[in-house]
Parts: structure tokens; C-alpha cells; sequence
């Protein structure tokens, strides 16, 4: 078994006198790779918005950008916990980068309160990583978070506000969905981020119809697909979880209310390292009596207006490239 107590000093005497985070991080994945046993890759990934970044590593070329919720590293990022995983293969998600790992152990670092990044350590071998693996390597992070939290550089972890713009910035639309189902912790948030959009004069004046269900919203789906002129056998685009965001006629800004609803859970979905797209017709959906109904046996009343469907799931795919900003589209009167 390594001595992870000795590993921990030489980290110490490796940084010593050290200025930059790049440094210190190129030399821990140099002196894990070295020292430990069994393994093919040790490197870094760092935060960037809700994403990790490829920063210093040792072996393989490896992926460059990894969204939080994807693979053993964004759900390590999301959760913020130590994730051990016996056989990459059996790991729901995992992020293919070098054929020959078998296992692989990912551990949070964080620089004060904010998440700085990850340790990513793979093995071509199966259950390679033991408790005392475990409790070693998060020893190890601990000096290093030590170390890092005296030091600064380009790649210290981003303000609040850097995570919001880019998390605007990096959203696109996703027409291609994995049909597993999000977990109902990130479904509650994603809906939670729409209680809390602006509304005119505060009224909230919308409602939300979370679907996950899969023959309710596969019969949703046929609905949807029979009011656009678009031959399609899922005009959801395979995505399990469909939130429907109505708005209440008898306030004047209903239509705006719900459209800022959709955006905060679009936003929000990608936060969570997940894909949305905003689908429409639902205003000719419950213009039905079988939808009114829908909404008349949860007890609501009023005249409700259907705004969009918010629908969310995993990536199926690459995420795609956005599009430059087009010129000419802001004025500024000084």
C-alpha cells in the first residue's frame, strides 16, 4: 500500500517556494503518476463556470471540456464528494477518454468555499482503488488545497458573477436527449429557478406542470407533433422530462412571466449539467378540454394560457458550437 503520510511531505517539499497554482498542480500529477502503483492517468481538471477544464495531467491526451453532471468528474464536481468507481464500465454517463482504463477515483478540490476543480486519477484495473486509497488521496487533496489557497493565478477560482455570464454564454438548445431520467433533486432545482423569475408587479402569475411520466408525455408528445406542420416522431426530441410553464390570462404580463420562467429553468438546467430546449405549442394543448381538465383537477383556478415546454434531460452528444453574435444589435444613448 502507498504511504500516502510520505506523499504528503514531498508535496510539501516539492511546492516549497513555488508561485503559481499551474506549478504546483504539474507537479502533484508528476508525483502521483510517479509514486503510485497500477495507474495510466493523474492529472487535473479546473472550474470554469459549470464546467472543468483539462488543466495539468500526466498521460493520455484526455477531454478537454467536461460539463458538471457528466461523466465520474462533473458528478463529482456537481455532488462536491470523493467518487470512487470499481469499472468505469458499470458507471451510468462515463466519459470514454483512453479505452484502457478500467477504474477510476475523482476528488473534489476547493480553494475557500468555491470549487477549484478535481483530482482525476484512472487505472486499467479493475477495483483498483481501495478505502485506504480513498482516505489517503483526499489526505493529499487536503495539503494541496493548503498549498493552493497561499498562491494565486490566471486559473483561480471565478467569482459568482464569472459563473453566471458563463453559464448564459455557454447555454445552447439541445435537440438530441439520453432517455435517463435526471435525478428528482436536479428536476426540483431546475423548477425552483423558475419560482424565482421576475414577475410583473411580483404576482407570479404562472404554474409549472412537471411531466415525467413517460406514457403521459409520450401521449403529450403525439399531441404536440399533430399542431406542427413537421413530420416527427417525437417533437421533444427524446427528452424525458417536459416542464410546462402556463400563465394566467387575467394578468396583463402573463406571456412575458412564463417566457422569463422558461429562461431561469433553461439556465438553470445547464448549471446542473444538464440539455433543455424550449418547445412550443403548448397554448394549442390546453386550449383542449382534456388539458383544461388537467388543470382543473389540480385545483387551480382562472383562465391559464399554455407558455412552452421546458424540456429537459442528458446530453445525448456533443454540445453545440454557438453561433456568433450578430453585429448592430445594441445602442447605447450617453
Amino acid at each position: 500500500m502507498s504511504d500516502y503520510t510520505f506523499l504528503c511531505q514531498q508535496l510539501y517539499s516539492l511546492c516549497d517556494g513555488v508561485s503559481g497554482r499551474i506549478s504546483v498542480l504539474s507537479n502533484s500529477a508528476a508525483l502521483l503518476y510517479d509514486t503510485l502503483p497500477d495507474i495510466n492517468w493523474a492529472g487535473f481538471y479546473l472550474t470554469r463556470g459549470n464546467t472543468l477544464r483539462l488543466g495539468p495531467f500526466i498521460g493520455k491526451p484526455a477531454c478537454v471540456e467536461i460539463p458538471f453532471g457528466r461523466g465520474v468528474c462533473g458528478t463529482a464536481a456537481r455532488s462536491r464528494k470523493t467518487i470512487v468507481v470499481p469499472d468505469v464500465h458499470d458507471f451510468p454517463g462515463h466519459i470514454a477518454c483512453d479505452a484502457v482504463s478500467r477504474s477510476e477515483i475523482v476528488i473534489p478540490i476547493t480553494v475557500g468555499s468555491a470549487l477549484y476543480g478535481v483530482l482525476d486519477i484512472d487505472s486499467p484495473l479493475t477495483d483498483r482503488f481501495s478505502p485506504a486509497d480513498k482516505n489517503g488521496l483526499e489526505a493529499f487533496v487536503l495539503t494541496l488545497e493548503s498549498i493552493l489557497s497561499e498562491l494565486s493565478d490566471p486559473f483561480s477560482a471565478p467569482s459568482a458573477a464569472d459563473i453566471v455570464l458563463d453559464t448564459i454564454r455557454e447555454r445552447r438548445s439541445i435537440r438530441r436527449f439520453k432517455p435517463e431520467l435526471p435525478p428528482r433533486e436536479l428536476i426540483d432545482k431546475i423548477i425552483e429557478a423558475g419560482l424565482y423569475a421576475p414577475s410583473g408587479r411580483g404576482m407570479q402569475a404562472t404554474m409549472t406542470i412537471a411531466v415525467t411520466n413517460k406514457e403521459f408525455r409520450d401521449r403529450l408528445a403525439v399531441v404536440n407533433a399533430s399542431f406542427w406542420n413537421v413530420e416527427t416522431d417525437d417533437p421533444f426530441f427524446g427528452a424525458p422530462v417536459i416542464l410546462i410553464v402556463l400563465g394566467n390570462r387575467k394578468r396583463p404580463t402573463y406571456l412575458y412571466d412564463g417566457s422569463l420562467v422558461m429562461g431561469n429553468m433553461m439556465l438553470a438546467a445547464h448549471a446542473l449539467g444538464l440539455g433543455s430546449v424550449w418547445i412550443h405549442r403548448a397554448k394549442q394543448e390546453f386550449e383542449m378540454p382534456e388539458y383544461k381538465d388537467l388543470i382543473a383537477s389540480f385545483g387551480v383556478g382562472g383562465d391559464w394560457e399554455g407558455i412552452g415546454h421546458c424540456c429537459v434531460g442528458y446530453v445525448d452528444g456533443p454540445m453545440p458550437v454557438p453561433a456568433n453574435r450578430r453585429k448592430n444589435r445594441v445602442f447605447f444613448i450617453e
